[in-house]
């Protein structure tokens, strides 16, 4: 499986913060619960988040159910779900949100972006890319216009693009992920979090096409980035670790590719939980390692795991 490195929480927080200034003037309580509520996402405890953007929607709603802060805070609310792994409720939210902002805030404002590139996002995960193009492309056009070429909103979106035509097997995919991280490092620096994104997706194209020895600094660069910026147990650092553990799998590396997926398994567990899809596709990647070093046992064990976690969440 293909294993691309999404931003999409961070994505929605990235906008929120200036709507919340926007607002300030206005609703100190709904300004309160989304800014404590966008706390615990970015510590992925997204329980809390949950709990909190229901009690923001409840004070957006007194301003009118086509309020932008209701679309807004619909489209926090997606993101926590998409995160949780509840695809069926994001997808509602999203879709609900956008219809909302298009007409409180215009169809061209950058939240209504947002939310086509969240919404995209979560086609991706789910493996409709058709339904997600338009919509990526749609937001490209609102940021680019709105933001400027350079800003880190555009950059995010050809991030995304870049993902997408790697998983679509496109021969532009490697220039485009050289590209974006070329284009990251130089308007953000080296020690940004995007960076890291960027790192991992072009490892993960390199891995996917037997590359190993172009792949392996790149996800040493990435996942130490993600430990220091975000820490260990944190879904993104999982991912990066992930792939590693995966590259070395592939070149028959055993020794270190274990301790890689179980970081991944063990992070997943605790801020996903062990319901989540995510936390599934730690325990298969799992069942290749011990199924060719002979840990028929353990393989078997795991297998059964993810199986009942997939058949759970297919219900």
């Amino acid at each position: 499986m293909r294993k691309f490195y999404g931003l999409t929480i961070l994505a929605t927080a990235f906008l929120l913060q200036s709507n919340l200034t926007a607002f300030a003037e206005g609703d100190q309580q709904w300004v309160s619960e989304c800014k404590a509520a966008q706390t615990a996402a970015a510590q992925s405890n997204f329980a809390q988040a949950e709990q909190l953007y229901q009690k923001a929607l409840l004070e957006a709603r007194k301003f009118g159910e086509e309020d932008s802060r209701v679309g807004i805070t619909l489209g926090s609310l997606a993101g926590v779900y998409q995160a949780e792994g509840k695809y069926s409720n994001a997808e509602e939210l999203y879709l609900k949100s956008i219809k909302i902002k298009e007409k409180s805030l215009g169809p061209d404002h950058p939240n209504v972006a947002v939310s086509y590139n969240n919404l995209a996002t979560l086609y991706i995960k789910e493996g409709k890319p058709a339904k997600a193009v338009p919509l990526l492309r749609q937001a490209l056009a609102i940021m680019e216009k709105k933001k400027g070429p350079s800003s880190a909103e555009v950059l995010m979106l050809k991030s995304n693009i870049a993902q997408l035509n790697s998983s679509s097997g496109k021969d532009s995919a490697l220039s485009d992920l050289k590209q974006t991280l070329d284009a990251r490092e130089k308007a953000q620096g080296s020690q940004s979090i995007y960076v890291a994104q960027s790192l991992n997706n072009l490892a993960e194209w390199y891995r996917l096409h037997n590359q190993g020895v172009d792949a392996e600094p790149l996800y040493r660069r990435s996942l130490a980035l993600c430990e220091k910026l975000s820490g260990k147990e944190n879904p993104y650092t999982c991912t990066v670790a992930s792939n590693l553990g995966m590259l070395f799998l592939q070149e028959k590396k055993y020794a270190l590719a274990e301790p890689l997926l179980l970081q991944s398994l063990q992070g997943r567990e605790k801020t996903l939980g062990k319901q989540h899809s995510d936390y599934a596709s730690s325990l298969r990647d799992l069942v290749q390692l011990y199924r060719v070093t002979n840990r028929t046992e353990l393989a078997s064990e795991y297998q059964d795991r993810a199986d009942k976690i997939e058949s759970a969440n297919k219900r």
